[in-house]
């Protein structure tokens, strides 16, 4: 463009750099808009990448519409550059646009471009600026030529097996460059992804480190992959081919144990890191499987040629898995699929995986290795000890199982079973002449590798320095090392390799006594002889910092500049692979490669735990890496293109620096930031900033943990304004988008700090909670209404497994228990069973306990005579005992109560096992478990039924503590069966108890729908104040992280409390209550010319609200005896009221100003639902809908019914007026899934109803397009419709994107254009322009929408629960 200097400068590089990466070019320059919209079309679902570098001109009607400019500057259809999107989504073929425009920004904001799992896209766009940004001088096309040049040249350091780069990653690498480049602000902006989601397989960027061979070793099981090694030294193939020649005796015990088919049991290959280990199971693995045997055959030849004694036989039936990094689910269904078990997936457990073996032919064998490194390590021990049990039917083993680990102390079952069956292979024990002259063997051969040694005349000298290192090296009896002999020898080698070499006997001799005996030693020798010596130490003093499985190059060799001058290219090409000896590499989840140091003894070498003055600390590495990866521009930091490393560790590297409260605090690092790191590291903040920001993350997490970055800010910057963290909630939204939603105050009475964590899975109410300890990690069990039983972990918050299943009906009882060493839940149902479940497998242990005559409500667990047993209560006024070791009944059923037994609790009384049982017959009873017989008389004193039991020791005494549904909580002497205490601060009835211990002082936690409560079970007050936001009943309590916590059911979710603190709890922002109950009506108006909102709850409590401050005005309105269930507003004789209908069944106007009832208006006869406000012949009206069928009309100046509609055959949910070909009519929606129109003059209907809706309509509100009376509606169908009232005709398509049903609909005008606001049980609210029909904005919200209203001035009010949130829209930017 002649006014775009820069383009000849920008675009060639651009193009060049596409070239290198393999594509055929066609540069398009100075073209008209003809010629553009030729250009374009022919390209779509053609060519893969389009690059435009031009003037961007925004399209004020249309938020998604940014054209380029052409040439002739004529804009049309064919310069939209949005429009080319969408055709290229909906051509189908994968396509990148790279927009170098002002405001490109919009093209990456298409709905369908927010990447979801189930949404495939095929349109890609990767854009200059965000929508409300110019683009400057080139910059996006700088950048994007330097880093696709990369990608060329390194690939990003991508791993080789991959053929392509990840378009997050090219776009991040991209976005930062221009971050960095000086000038005004420009945010490169990226099709949108779910964070949870995987990026597909996308096939724009060629990956310039693709290695074909890794890419066809990548083929082979990634199980397998590893012992061929990829990029770390090879790790098997490597040592077995040019390193392993000694171990000559295990290996003849192995091999022939491998080949016995007919034999099987176990063998343990232990030492420490460097003896040999991988080595040995390497060879054995790459000789004997045949998928390695066939990539690497030079491993058997090898075997073969020096000792055929040691080198087993090819198997079929062999199955070999490296567990490093892998869980155990992942190394059993490996085994699995390796074996051909038909369904692998079902094998996550060994039971399972038994289960699926043969019970005859050959035993097949199976080799694990790297124990140690397993993502769960423990767990993985404990299967494998399973599986090494485990027998046929004729008494031999299932398998040969090998399995090669550290002797630490965790995996001690594993190592003396196979001490116990002379199957332990110590290589810390092996015999040291052995082991000295497999080290002179292992030497000789290197030496011979190595130039200065390899001549014949060099024969004696080599010979010599081998033996005398070997000599050196070998271990003493009974001295294990920390590391391997081999180990140290290997570097040794590569000293040697450098050093010039000895020109005599005795000079080889003396250099080899003179070899570094630890492994830090001989790390000093290697670097400190190397000419780059401390460059080399400055990268792996870098690396040392890693956290996790590694640090990636681009954050390792900067960071190496703190400890030495260093170059960054010469680094990367020349000193790296100098350097891999002492590396490890894992692919990241985008491919880029991870490098660690293979030895934790090499970490704390390079990176002491107490640094000298001189030396880094964790501070200048902290520093640094915010310096380096991060940009400040005086106010906030920006993460948007921060490694994903950082994102994940900056938390650990900030406690390392003791300034974690720094990070914490940091609004934009809550917006980036990888949740699973925060949530670990919020429990360690101090400061008041820091504990509002955990408290306003914390509590919407189940929303914002999986989503995408721009949905997460607005979450978070609506649960600051809950919290009255103004300074928060701008920080947030400092960015927001003009024209968009952003919360300027809210309500927060549902908040509380002590809310830890919520997760999401279950689909219907959670009826049970219980915890247990799994595998070393607490966990969570519950139950629920959806029929299914899960397992959480609470330390992730994420769920264990599949769902367990089988319940045919509602699980409304959970306990947990240890049976033969394993933790078990035990499961009571509706359908009348209890079930016993392995919590290590998630499989049902035996068939399910049937005796009960109907519904489960109750379980406990306890042990009688040493056995484990469960004590259930039934709906049949029974209660069972079950031994569940043997499944069986115990004895006749418990009975005595003379109603449903909904509670059970265990303790032991006097010696002796006692269960204690709560009836809806208002006793508790206490049974002896040992004679089966009642202890007493029942303990009486509730006066409404018992719904919980729990039991607890005080001062030494066994107590019971009740909750009943007369809203007290009692304790109980169970010694001297009497009343201790009673707890009334609770106004509801009491759901659920549980005891637990919080600073040394036994507790009880109740829950009700009012609050839950924590008590001193000594002093019998309550501990702090009530946790509120609580309303379920389901309550169990665990330790985690060395801290009380409780888990509750709320609705379908599961909720995590933190009690630490309790009694001590500091403030957290300022969070102001204003309904106690769900919101269930709002409306807007103007009070003393303020725009106000008018919002009712379901306790019949009416509130007034300055929409500008968030405050209330005055006192609520009362009057309405219970829930409200409709509010409207308008103007009668020059003051404004709120006319408001009630479950009463009756409608009052109120007086704002003064906020007084003017009037109670009754004729309904059924509950109150919906309410309008309209002027009829110069009057104002109210138009008013009820559960009697019936809509109604009052004069509300007169105060008198005016008309009755009648004809609904239905429930009416909604209404609506609007003014008709100069008519007053009404827009009503029902259960019948239809939508009416009335004329309220003549109190008629108006046409046929409008019947497109297939089920019943929610909610309704009217506007005016192009001067027509429309009606915009929303159903259970999930669908938005717009009518036209004049035809009755349903105006184009359904306007589709809410996932759940719709509730609320409210209608405005915003820039001149007609628009409507709906809001959804999907936790979002969705803005659409009526005349494009696409919706303009989503808000999400961190619950569903009840209700909604537009105010003026641009103003919106959301009723969410029990809070209420205004919102304002962010006004054009200058």
């Amino acid at each position: 463009m002649p006014d775009l200097p820069f383009v000849d400068e920008v675009v060639p590089p651009v193009a060049a750099a596409l070239s290198r990466l393999g594509y055929t070019t066609d540069v398009h320059r100075d073209v008209g808009a003809d010629a553009l919209r030729a250009a374009v079309f022919d390209a779509i679902g053609s060519v893969r990448v389009i690059y435009v570098a031009s003037h961007g001109e925004p399209d004020s009607s249309n938020p998604h519409r940014v054209d380029v400019v052409p040439a002739d500057a004529r804009l049309g259809s064919g310069t939209n550059a949005a429009q080319w999107v969408d055709d290229a989504q909906k051509s189908g073929v994968p396509t990148l646009f790279l927009l170098d425009l002002c405001r490109s920004g919009r093209a990456t904001e298409l709905p369908h471009l927010v990447h979801r799992s189930d949404a495939p896209v095929n349109a890609w766009v990767l854009a200059a600026s965000s929508g409300g940004e110019d683009a400057y001088d080139g910059r996006f096309s700088i950048a994007l030529a330097q880093v696709l040049e990369e990608v060329a040249d390194n690939g990003l350091d991508t791993d080789p097996v991959r053929s392509h780069v990840q378009f997050q990653k090219v776009a991040r690498q991209v976005a930062q460059r221009v971050a960095q480049m000086p000038g005004m602000a420009q945010s490169v902006q990226s099709t949108a992804m779910v964070l949870a989601a995987d990026e597909p397989a996308l096939p724009f960027f060629p990956n310039g480190a693709f290695d074909p061979a890794e890419a066809r070793l990548a083929e082979v099981d990634p199980a397998l992959r590893v012992f061929l090694g990829q990029q770390d030294k090879r790790h098997f193939a490597d040592k077995a081919r040019n390193q392993f020649v000694g171990r000559r005796s295990q290996l003849r015990a192995l091999a022939p144990w491998l080949d016995d088919v007919e034999a099987g049991g176990l063998r343990v290959v232990t030492g420490n890191p460097g003896v040999g280990k991988s080595a040995l199971l390497g060879a054995l693995a790459c000789a004997a499987h045949p998928e390695l045997e066939r990539v690497a055959p030079h491993v058997r030849e090898r075997l073969l040629s020096r000792d055929s004694g040691g080198c087993p036989s090819v198997h079929d039936r062999l199955a070999a898995v490296h567990a490093r990094g892998r869980s155990a689910d992942e190394v059993l269904t490996t085994i699995a699929r390796q074996l051909r078990l038909g369904p692998a997936a079902e094998a996550g457990n060994a039971t399972a995986l038994v289960n699926l073996l043969p019970d005859t032919g050959e035993v097949p064998a199976v080799i694990v290795d790297a124990l140690d490194e397993a993502s769960e390590p423990d767990r993985t021990c404990t299967e494998l000890v399973r599986l090494a049990r485990a027998v046929r039917s004729d008494g031999r083993p299932v398998v040969r199982l090998t399995v090669g680990t550290r002797p630490w102390p965790q995996f001690s079952a594993l190592l003396d079973l196979a001490r116990a069956g002379d199957g332990l292979i110590d290589l810390d024990d092996a015999d040291p002449d052995e082991v000295r002259g497999d080290l002179a063997a292992h030497l000789t051969g290197r030496l011979m590798m190595m130039e200065s040694y390899e001549p014949a005349r060099m024969r004696a000298i080599r010979d010599r320095l081998a033996h005398a290192v070997a000599d050196r090296l070998a271990p003493h009896p009974g001295e294990p090392a920390p590391w391997g002999a081999f180990l140290v020898a290997g570097i040794f080698a590569r000293y040697l390799e450098r050093d010039p070499a000895p020109d005599s006997v005795e000079a080889a001799a003396a250099l080899g006594h003179s070899a570094p005996t630890t492994l830090p030693q001989v790390l000093d020798l290697d670097l400190d002889t190397h000419p780059h010596g401390q460059q080399l130490r400055a990268i792996l003093a870098a690396i040392a910092q890693a956290q996790g499985q590694g640090m990636p190059l681009e954050i390792a060799l900067p960071l190496a500049g703190l400890f030495t001058d260093l170059d960054l290219q010469h680094a990367r090409r020349n000193l790296l692979p100098e350097i891999l000896f002492y590396l490890r590499t894992t692919p990241d989840h985008d491919g880029t490669l991870l490098y660690r140091l293979f030895h934790q003894a090499l970490v704390d070498h390079l990176n002491p735990p107490t640094p000298d003055p001189t030396t880094t600390t964790p501070g200048d590495v902290l520093t640094h890496l915010l310096a380096t990866h991060t940009t400040h521009d005086g106010t906030h930091r920006t993460w948007d293109t921060a490694p994903p490393y950082l994102l994940r560790h900056a938390p650990a590297h900030a406690q390392a620096a003791g300034r974690l409260d720094e990070l914490l605090t940091d609004t934009e690092f809550l917006v980036h930031g990888t949740p699973d790191a925060l949530l670990t590291a919020f429990p360690r903040a101090h400061t008041d900033q820091a504990l509002l920001s955990r408290a306003v993350y914390r509590t919407s997490i189940s929303e914002h943990r999986n989503t995408d970055h721009a949905t997460r800010r607005r979450l978070l910057a609506l649960d600051a304004a809950r919290y009255g963290a103004k300074t928060l909630t701008s920080a947030l939204m400092d960015r927001a988008e003009a024209g968009t939603w952003t919360p300027a105050s809210a309500t927060g009475g549902s908040l509380n700090p002590a809310s830890r964590d919520t997760l999401t899975g279950h689909t219907d109410s959670v009826e049970a909670v219980a915890c247990a300890v799994v595998d070393g990690r607490p966990v969570a069990v519950t139950g629920s209404e959806d029929e299914t039983v899960r397992v959480w972990d609470l330390a992730t918050g994420q769920q264990v497994g599949a769902p367990l299943t089988g319940h045919t009906d509602e699980v409304d009882a959970v306990a947990c228990t240890v049976v033969d060493g394993r933790p078990v839940a035990v499961s009571g149902s509706f359908d009348e069973t209890v079930r016993v479940w392995d919590l290590a497998t998630g499989q049902q242990v035996g068939a399910p306990l049937t005796g009960h005559t109907d519904k489960v409500d109750a379980v406990a667990c306890t042990v009688v005579d040493g056995r484990p047993v469960a004590v259930s209560g039934s709906y049949d006024e029974t209660v069972r005992v079950w031994d569940l070791a043997t499944g069986q009944q115990v004895g006749a059923p418990l009975t005595g109560h003379t109603d449903r037994v909904t509670a059970v609790a265990c303790a032991v009384v006097n010696g002796r096992p006692a269960a204690v049982t709560g009836s809806d017959d208002e006793t508790v009873r206490v049974w002896d478990l040992a004679t089966g017989q009642q202890v007493g008389e029942p303990l009486t004193g509730h006066t409404e039924p018992v719904h919980s039991v729990a039991c607890a020791v005080v001062n030494g005494r066994p107590v019971a503590v009740t909750g009943s549904a007369d809203a007290t909580v009692r304790m109980w002497d169970l010694t001297t069966r009497r009343k201790v205490g009673k707890l009334t601060d609770h106004t509801q009835p009491v759901g659920r108890v549980a005891c637990t211990v919080l600073e040394g002082r036994p507790v009880a936690v109740t829950t009700a729908t009012d609050a839950m409560r924590v008590w001193d079970l000594t002093t019998r007050r309550q501990v702090g104040e009530p946790l509120t936001g609580h309303t379920g009943w389901p309550v169990a309590c665990t330790v985690l992280d060395g801290n009380p916590i409780v888990v509750t059911g709320l609705g379908s979710q599961v909720k995590v409390w933190d009690l630490a603190g309790l009694t001590t709890r500091r403030q957290v922002g300022e969070p102001f209550t204003g309904h106690t109950d769900r919101v269930t009506a709002v409306a807007c108006t103007v009070v003393d010319g303020r725009p106000a909102a008018v919002s009712a709850d379901f306790y019949g409590t009416v509130r007034v609200w300055d929409m500008a401050t968030g405050r209330p005005i005055g006192k609520p309105l009362t009057g309405h005896p219970s829930n409200v269930w409709a509010v409207a507003c308008t103007v009668v004789d020059g003051r404004p009221v709120a006319v408001t209908g009630s479950m009463d069944e009756t409608v009052r106007v109120s007086n704002l100003t003064t906020r007084r009832k003017v009037r109670k208006l009754t004729g309904h006869t059924g509950a109150v639902r919906a309410v309008a406000c309209t002027v009829m012949n110069g009057r104002p009206v109210a138009v008013t809908t009820s559960d009697d069928g019936t809509v109604r009309v009052w004069d509300l100046t007169t105060r008198r019914q005016v008309g009755t509609l009648a004809g609904q055959t239905n429930r009416v949910n909604a209404v609506a007026c609007t003014v008709m070909n100069g008519r007053t009519v009404a827009v009503t929606t029902s259960d019948d899934a239809t939508v009416r129109v009335w004329d309220l003059t003549t109190g008629r209907p108006i046409g046929k109803p409008l019947t497109s809706h297939p089920s019943n309509v929610r909610a309704v509100a009217c506007t005016v397009m192009n001067g027509r009376p429309v009606a915009v509606t929303g159903s259970y169908d999930e669908t938005v419709r717009v009518w036209d009232l004049n035809t009755s005709r349903q105006f184009g398509k359904p306007l589709t994107g809410h996932t759940e049903p719709v509730n609320a609909v409210a209608c405005t005008v915003m820039n001149g254009r007609p628009v409507a606001v709906t809001g959804s049980d999907d936790r979002t609210v969705r803005v659409w322009d009526l005349d494009t029909r696409r919706y303009i904005d989503r808000i999400p919200l961190p619950a569903p929408c009840e209700e909604l209203a537009v105010g003026a001035g641009d103003r919106l009010v959301i009723g969410i629960g029990s809070d209420v949130v205004f919102l304002t829209r962010v006004p054009p930017r200058s």
